[in-house]
């Protein structure tokens, strides 16, 4: 080989080797930085995002050992939340708890995450616990304190948010039971005594003619308090927000009252109450 082709040679060489260190340099920076986004990701608990730059961290950093870990780790959080959101608390708890391996945003992200889903348990144990009460009180026959019971419970804001609707609907399903238990003991009631004073009725009806008119208003009444007592305490909470927001200052109106006056919204085929319900009540 000549002087100049040896010269040549290992210019070359030379060259090739100052490009790669430079690549390996950029690739260094490149894998620092997805990780560096990675732990970002993970203080906004966006799990799927953090795994994503983490395996780019991996691709470009292959002697980085730690990078595919924090992904593995990353991907693990992942499934936690999302069997978390699918109701399987229990599974979703013991994967979150085994996630190892990660970085301090990692492992703060882990200990959020494992918070969320305790209270997530303990708060449906407790709504749980209130069904079961309600449940024993109707098996006692007090249907009266396990209806108000339920009514309580589905007034409750926590309730009413997604993550809890599961107990939404087995509340609804009790109360809609124990609606119609109270409807079949009133029927069986009113058939038992109906005969017994039949003739009493009749002949003090004779004797005072308003006694009939009397026992028929009682009766409506009766009839009334139990529809303005299906109304739970949230519809009558949005009912007042309602008239604020028309201008109508509702503080002198009972509960009572705003109940009333949601029946008659019903009645109208609306779910958003009006002045002119309270009116109609009124009249």
């Amino acid at each position: 080989m000549t002087t100049k082709g040896l010269f040549v040679t290992v210019t070359t060489l030379a060259t090739l080797a100052i490009l790669g260190a430079a690549c390996s340099t950029d690739n260094s920076k490149t894998a620092k930085g997805a990780i560096t986004s990675g732990n970002e990701s993970m203080k906004s608990s966006n799990y799927s995002a953090a795994e994503a730059y983490y395996k780019v961290a991996q691709q470009n950093d292959t002697e980085n050992k730690k990078a595919a870990s924090y992904a593995k780790a990353a991907k693990s959080l992942a499934s936690a939340d999302k069997q978390m959101n699918n109701y399987h608390l229990a599974t979703a708890l013991k994967q979150a708890k085994s996630t190892h391996n990660g970085t301090s945003a990692i492992n703060a992200a882990k200990k959020r995450l494992v918070k969320k889903i305790t209270v997530r348990q303990q708060t449906i144990k407790a709504f749980n616990h209130e069904i079961a009460l309600a449940k024993t009180a109707a098996s006692n026959g007090n249907s009266a304190s396990d209806l108000g019971t339920i009514n309580d419970l589905l007034g409750d804001h926590d309730i009413q948010a997604k993550q809890y609707y599961q107990i939404q609907i087995k509340a609804l399903k009790l109360k809609v039971s124990l609606l119609k238990g109270a409807t079949a003991n009133t029927d069986a009631n009113e058939s038992t005594t109906g005969s017994a004073t039949t003739n009493s009725n009749n002949s003090s009806s004779d004797n005072n003619p308003s006694s009939s008119i009397s026992s028929s208003t009682s009766s409506s009444d009766h009839d009334g308090s139990d529809a303005v007592s299906s109304v739970t305490s949230a519809e009558i909470e949005q009912a007042r927000k309602d008239l604020q927001s028309e201008g109508v200052d509702p503080s002198a109106w009972s509960d009572a009252d705003i109940a009333q006056a949601i029946l008659n919204a019903k009645k109208d085929g609306r779910t958003k109450v009006k002045e002119s319900d309270m009116e109609n009540y009124q009249n």
